[in-house]
């Protein structure tokens, strides 16, 4: 169940999948030659080994968009629209929060349920991770109908937030003797 997008996006990755796996072959060819210096063959190593990252980002690319079914301008624009989507329910951590969104996308032209996480500002501390900081990856994607939509929204939301001491000090009081005072 992939949008057309989607499926011209990874029919357009498995084309360039295949020319670089060609350009891998042609490098291979000329670097084991048998009267080739030695520098010019690490130099062109070097140069496959580029060839495979690049091939292994694109396999990745194809993976996640079959996991979901929508392409990476749909998943991009879903994620901007986050924002204004209603929160269900949150969990933190120190570098992340797990949140599940629910909303109408334009961009996906359904509601939808959405669970992702997003890393929080602490990740620029954290070495090698400080890219991640303020991103949000999505962990999945679930298509409602209208009816759900507001059904969910009709639902009486608890609050998160615990009660502070004074409001639970003050709770707790029984202050039916002093009725007579007010």
């Amino acid at each position: 169940m992939s949008s057309i997008k989607a499926q011209q996006e990874i029919l357009e990755l498995k084309h360039e999948i295949a020319e670089i796996e060609l350009d891998i072959k042609r490098k291979n060819d000329r670097a084991y030659k048998p009267n080739v210096e030695s520098w010019l063959r690490d130099s062109i190593r070097k140069e496959v080994n580029a060839l495979y990252n690049k091939q292994s980002k694109k396999e990745d690319k194809i993976r996640e968009i079959s996991e979901f079914g929508y392409s990476t301008r749909e998943i991009g624009s879903l994620k901007r629209e986050l924002a204004g989507f209603k929160s269900l329910s949150y969990h933190t951590s120190i570098g992340s929060r797990d949140i599940v969104k629910v909303g109408f996308s334009k961009a996906l032209n359904n509601y939808v349920i959405v669970s992702y996480m997003k890393f929080t500002s602490f990740m620029r501390n954290v070495r090698g991770a400080g890219s991640l900081a303020g991103k949000s990856d999505i962990n999945s994607i679930k298509i409602i109908s209208q009816r759900q939509y507001e059904a969910i929204l009709n639902q009486e939301h608890k609050s998160a937030k615990r009660p502070t001491g004074w409001e639970r000090s003050r709770a707790s009081v029984n202050t039916s003797g002093l009725q007579m005072f007010r």
